[in-house]
């Protein structure tokens, strides 16, 4: 195949995520996760079919958030990750690895992030408990030994493994993944992936940098994303739970660790791009380098749900934050506002979803850890966006 179809993306061919926990899979990170019912994983049915269509020019359903992006003539995530191009494995529907297999383990977390889901944080699964019928029928343990199967099967051929949450460094198999990362791979050459809120108490700040030192130590890199969605009390509206001078008092113990590494692989501040922090992005980008934070490199990362919290929910009614986005100077992170931009703008050009609105103001009006009104004081730049609610 030498053309890519203009349905192609690379995701399928290239990564495989499992829940163990819930007994789910999914081949992207945009895919709504899928029943986990055979052990043939990244090779059941419905990913061969998957792999197949993609390259058949046939929109898959599963990939509908794409598709519908595209229709609107907004960016969607593969070509924001650039995904939309031909894999050298692009004629096989089955494949014997993934080159990034990511394991979540449970969905454990310490924080109840207003962007997050039942799906990857405990805090929200408590007040919205799952279905035994939402989940699928392998899962635990079984799923578990499964996924250590594949990668210490496949581990030539895995590049990237992929630690998902919840939070992921709370959790005990974190600590098992590096053991076995290092016992599979002793001469090193793999990358160990995973993003954290570094909303952790000193013992465990110092065991989680114990680890990744041991990750270098044996000649693998990170791939490591630090969540910051606002600054100070921003972040801590965003971010309900956390304490914003132990993130920060974190963030500095990382940032003076990673800055003695010679060569650590990649770090990356992980901004959940939504409507809520849009006008907030130059304070952030501030923040990193007035703090000599800058070996972390904004995320390309943005909201797809809930609806109420993308930029596309307020449409054309977003066009006063694009221009503060314009008007403001990110500094060495030029391309990162370019990006945001690229994303922004169409959506400045399309209807807004009222629904979604109506269902946001209700979601601000009825917060535990804030009023409606300290929000809006806490982000004076969102004042469109309390015009635009009335």
């Amino acid at each position: 195949m030498s053309d890519a179809p203009k349905t192609m993306c690379s995701f399928p061919w290239e990564m495989y995520s499992v829940d163990v926990g819930f007994g789910w899979w999914r081949p992207c990170p945009r895919i709504d996760f899928q029943k986990l019912n055979d052990l043939d994983l990244f090779n059941h049915d419905r990913l061969k079919l998957l792999r197949k269509n993609l390259r058949s020019n046939v929109q898959d359903e599963l990939c509908n958030k794409c598709w519908d992006d595209e229709k609107r003539g907004l960016r969607s995530y593969r070509q924001v990750l650039n995904q939309d191009r031909l894999n050298e494995f692009a004629d096989s529907t089955e494949l014997s690895s993934p080159t990034i297999l990511e394991i979540k383990f449970q969905n454990y977390c310490n924080l109840k992030c207003m962007f997050c889901s039942r799906n990857c944080s405990s805090q929200w699964e408590a007040s919205e408990p799952f279905e035994a019928s939402e989940l699928g029928s392998i899962k635990g343990e079984m799923a578990k030994q499964a996924s250590y199967e594949l990668l210490e099967r496949e581990i030539d051929n895995i590049r990237t493994i992929q630690v998902f949450g919840g939070e992921p460094v709370l959790h005990p198999e974190f600590s098992h993944v590096v053991k076995t990362l290092n016992r599979l791979a002793p001469e090193g050459g793999k990358e160990l992936s995973f993003s954290t809120n570094l909303f952790f108490s000193p013992k465990i700040m110092s065991r989680f940098i114990e680890e990744i030192e041991e990750v270098l130590r044996s000649g693998h890199k990170l791939y490591l994303r630090v969540s910051i969605d606002g600054v100070g009390q921003q972040g801590e509206y965003l971010r309900e739970g956390l304490k914003w001078s132990v993130f920060e008092r974190n963030l500095f113990i990382l940032r003076d660790f990673l800055a003695k590494q010679k060569d650590f692989g990649r770090a990356k501040c992980n901004i959940a791009l939504n409507i809520l922090n849009l006008t907030s992005l130059g304070d952030i980008v501030s923040y990193l380098q007035s703090h000599e934070l800058t070996l972390f490199q904004p995320h390309y990362n943005y909201v797809g749900k809930p609806s109420m919290l993308t930029l596309s929910s307020f449409g054309e009614k977003i066009a006063p934050a694009v221009q503060q986005v314009r008007d403001t100077d990110f500094g060495i992170y030029q391309s990162y506002k370019d990006h945001v931009l690229s994303l922004a703008e169409p959506v400045a050009r399309i209807a807004p979803n009222t629904d979604s609105m109506e269902k946001l103001k209700l979601f601000l009006s009825t917060q535990a850890h804030f009023t409606y009104n300290e929000f809006f004081e806490a982000f004076p730049n969102n004042e469109y966006i309390r015009e635009a609610l009335r």
